[in-house]
């Protein structure tokens, strides 16, 4: 009897080593694995501060108002509104949590990424193996989860359709597809204005003036053009709660380090008044992003570029937030990378203890009291750690040539 179960075990094993073998098997197993922990984390756990809003917004737009001029917990153009809309109304007429119902655009857009990312690296030409690694090492990435299902930050909404834009600049499907692209870059920064600061790259990864100029011009077409009919209902609210919209300097990164070394001296330094001036620097930062960009263009790749634009800002910004941290991810993984995995490793522990200190998780998962008063602690080194490691991901690149083989081609 013993036997035969011997050999049954080693049968199944067999079998599920032919079935492991097939690409398009892993692939399947992968995209099941991470869409249901995403859904069940988004179902069952309510998540952030973020999620409160997206609710308070979906229920004014089921009531026929404008989001703009009742909260000011809104500071962007109406893309997401759209998204929340549709998504709001399924969660009522199938009595899903509130909750579940606004995290559920982010999740589709982690599909669409997934499989956006299948489709790239086939047409990359890459082996079996990479084809399966490269879309998986984002889909079950624990910061994409974390910050999709738990976070509901739509920060992946605006990162797909810059991932869309790449896409469309590389393979070139038509004639005209840089119009396409400066349309779909344009698009993102109407989702969620912060890839503003890759329109340069974008812009002189072309030799021609004129669709150099295309794309400084085209940018914030869509994202002005979709706030107009609010801004006339709405008018200084909206320009206060988007335009005026500010995280506030000495928590990340380098003033994040002083702040916090100050503390130990008996010194808050965000009381002065003086250190307010920090909430601006970002303003210097984009045109400094700009100026570096003309010297970008010439060594690396436009994908290597937007990796890098995005390292320069989460090492250099004194205003970032954690959900900021996926914008990366998505470019990343296609490079990967000791940098890559450590980046993922640290901000996954970042995340957590993030997420334990600031919202409602520490109600869902309560630990012993002597590991909860570590859990701040924690946060702050993993959020230091993950600051170095970007300066040493950025350092690296610019140091050896060997970590990414860039096509300094530009296109006519």
């Amino acid at each position: 009897m013993s036997n035969r179960k011997f050999i049954g075990a080693e049968n199944l094993l067999s079998d599920l080593n032919e079935f492991l073998k097939k690409p398009l098997n892993i692939v399947v197993i992968v995209f099941l694995a991470g869409f249901f922990l995403r859904c069940l984390i988004a179902y069952h756990f309510f998540g952030s501060y973020d999620v409160e809003s997206w609710i308070l917004d979906t229920q004014l737009l089921l009531d026929g108002k404008n989001v703009y001029a009742e909260t000011h917990r809104y500071h962007y153009a109406p893309v997401l509104l759209w998204a929340l809309y549709p998504c709001g109304i399924l969660a009522t007429a199938f009595n899903w949590p509130m909750c579940f119902g606004v995290k559920l655009p982010f999740i589709i857009t982690d599909v669409l990424i997934f499989f956006l990312l299948l489709f790239i690296v086939r047409r990359l030409n890459l082996d079996k193996k990479e084809r399966v690694l490269i879309p998986s090492l984002f889909f079950l990435n624990p910061v994409s989860i974390i910050l999709t299902a738990y976070h509901g930050q739509f920060g992946n909404m605006a990162v797909f359709f810059v991932l869309l834009a790449w896409f469309f600049y590389k393979f070139h499907y038509s004639r005209f597809h840089y119009i396409l692209t400066a349309f779909l870059l344009s698009f993102s920064i109407a989702t969620k204005h912060f890839t503003i600061m890759l329109v340069p790259v974008f812009a002189l990864s072309y030799k021609k003036i004129s669709k150099q100029m295309m794309f400084f011009s085209i940018s914030p077409i869509i994202f002005v053009l979709t706030l107009m009919p609010h801004y006339f209902i709405a008018g200084d609210k909206l320009v206060k709660n988007v335009f005026g919209y500010n995280l506030g300097a000495g928590y990340w990164g380098w003033s994040g380090i002083i702040c916090r070394t100050a503390l130990f001296l008996g010194l808050d330094l965000t009381k002065f008044s003086q250190f307010g001036y920090l909430d601006y620097f970002n303003y210097f930062l984009y045109v400094a992003i700009f100026i570096v960009s003309f010297f970008l263009v010439r060594r690396f790749s436009l994908l290597d570029n937007i990796i890098i634009v995005l390292l320069i800002f989460y090492v250099f910004t004194t205003q970032i937030a954690p959900q900021y941290s996926i914008w990366i991810l998505p470019f990343a993984v296609l490079r990967r990378g000791k940098y890559f995995y450590a980046y993922s490793i640290i901000c996954t522990i970042h995340l957590l203890a993030f997420e334990y200190c600031h919202y409602h998780w520490w109600r869902d998962i309560p630990f012993d009291g002597r590991i909860a008063n570590l859990i701040p602690e924690i946060f702050v080194i993993f959020r230091h750690l993950l600051w170095a490691v970007c300066v040493l991901w950025l350092f690296a690149i610019f140091r050896s040539k060997s970590i990414y083989l860039p096509d300094t081609r530009l296109q006519k």
